[in-house]
């Protein structure tokens, strides 16, 4: 069911991405999730830093700036809101690098030739979906020194990424040595 409303959610994305608004009612055919469901997630964004728009009637939103983030902030709170969001204490890194554990050394190399890299061709290198990795780099953000800026990731200036590479590769290697994380 989950991967199901996260497909959907996906597709709603695009959307979102095309028209910069939120149509409740298209959200909630979309994924067939009650329309509700996504005013609870607004209601429970309203602080967020991400969260910069307006209702222009009572069931279209729209956004003014940081589409990505808005994405990324919406669905984990749409998923959260419909209770099914992922197991607590379960990060989209440990996730991300757990499913493909060579994402931290591509990354790296993606980081040394380029301060500034298309979320869309990180994808396309690191073969995650766009959603998931923004997520990721959300979560990390404060870590790696990495920030969305519109459609690019961008790796600030001084900031040494061998370094938080380095830790995560170490913390991975500890959850995969403590089988931490996995089925048993």
């Amino acid at each position: 069911m989950t991967s199901d409303v996260s497909i959907r959610l996906q597709q709603l994305a695009g959307i979102i991405r095309l028209t910069n608004t939120v149509d409740l009612g298209r959200a909630s055919s979309i994924t067939r999730l009650p329309e509700a469901t996504f005013r609870k997630a607004f209601a429970a964004l309203r602080g967020e830093a991400a969260f910069k728009g307006q209702f222009v009637s009572p069931t279209m939103y729209v956004l003014q700036e940081n589409t990505e983030g808005f994405i990324s902030a919406f669905n984990a709170q749409v998923l959260k809101v419909a209770g099914l969001a992922t197991a607590a204490g379960t990060t989209t890194t440990t996730r991300l690098v757990a499913r493909s554990p060579g994402i931290l050394a591509r990354l790296e190399k993606m980081f040394k030739a380029s301060r500034r890299i298309k979320i869309d061709d990180a994808c396309s290198v690191l073969g995650v979906d766009r959603t998931e990795l923004i997520g990721w780099i959300i979560d990390e953000s404060e870590k790696m020194g990495v920030r969305v800026d519109g459609d690019y990731l961008v790796v600030g200036d001084g900031v040494e990424t061998s370094a938080w590479l380095d830790e995560q590769f170490s913390a991975w290697d500890k959850k995969e040595h403590d089988k931490e994380g996995k089925l048993e």
